[in-house]
């Protein structure tokens, strides 16, 4: 059963981005490795001038990511795609370093998978590997898998080519395509993030997301990131161009879906699960951010 919902989640997945790949043709892309990564407590990497287009996350725990163009907290979700040639330090939290996923990709790649076990020389220069434009892509995208699960599927199962042995040349292509067309199909996309992101709101995201369940007000918010109201207010403007109360909003709202398309609960205990007490209020809310009534979403949700 798990295999049949996989090999239909990568058709959908095919039909969503083909109008994209379209752009593509001339290159021979590849996914050349991916694996996971578990940090030790204040644990700190380097490489320098990594010749690969990177599809990094953080699958729990958190750190601090330090590029070219400044440094990032990276925590649970968070992803970048990170350019070609770039240098990279990781510096893992000492209370909850992040356990982190990645996978290389050569956008014009005329040789085979690469099996060597010195995995270090497998982003190192080589005549055979080359970048290529992909779109209007430059520099790095920062953005986030709960906003994109297609993604996350994706990369999960490229992980798990790479996991268990070795790769045929024809799925590491396949899956580079599809990698490549998803994030070229972000293109002026809500859902990036522009430049690192500010320590303080990585503080409140974290405790938001903690205590969705609780009906928060800015105050308890701003705490969290250690700043006062109005400075917490800019802050959110900076980073997501909402205000809090906006913000938060939207998020009690994405849950809310998620809970709607994977759960049986009713609406009332989903809206409780968001901190919205009140079915009226809360069917009110989903529909004003969602354009459509709770209701309509439940009538839709698949049978498992």
């Amino acid at each position: 059963m798990a295999i049949q919902h996989l090999y239909l989640s990568i058709q959908i997945i095919i039909k969503a981005i083909s109008p994209i790949l379209m752009y593509i043709p001339f290159m021979r892309p590849m996914v050349i490795y991916a694996n996971y990564y578990r940090f030790r407590p204040g644990e700190r990497l380097r490489n320098k001038l990594v010749h690969s287009r990177m599809l990094l996350w953080c699958r729990s725990g958190s750190g601090r990511i330090t590029l070219a163009d400044g440094e990032r907290t990276l925590v649970g979700d968070d992803l970048l795609f990170l350019p070609w040639r770039h240098t990279i330090q990781y510096d893992a939290d000492r209370d909850s370093p992040f356990f982190v996923g990645g996978l290389h990709i050569v956008p014009d790649c005329s040789g085979p998978v690469p099996q060597s076990p010195e995995v270090d020389r497998l982003f190192d220069e080589a005549p055979n590997r080359r970048d290529a434009k992909l779109g209007n892509i430059c520099g790095t995208l920062a953005a986030s898998f709960r906003d994109l699960p297609r993604l996350r599927l994706l990369a999960e199962y490229v992980v798990g080519l790479f996991t268990t042995g070795d790769v045929p040349e024809k799925s590491a292509r396949l899956c580079a395509s599809l990698l490549l067309g998803e994030l070229m199909g972000l293109e002026g996309s809500r859902h990036l993030v522009s430049g690192p992101t500010h320590p303080a709101f990585t503080k409140m995201r974290q405790f938001a997301e903690h205590e969705l369940h609780r009906n928060l007000c800015v105050g308890e918010l701003a705490a969290a990131g250690n700043l006062g109201p109005a400075q917490a207010t800019r802050v959110f403007k900076l980073e997501t161009g909402e205000s809090p109360a906006h913000w938060l909003s939207r998020l009690r709202m994405d849950k809310a879906e998620e809970l709607l398309r994977t759960t049986s609960w009713t609406i009332a205990e989903i809206g409780r699960a968001v901190g919205v007490e009140d079915p009226y209020a809360f069917s009110k809310m989903f529909r004003r951010i969602k354009g459509r009534p709770p209701s309509e979403l439940r009538r839709l949700r698949p049978l498992f």
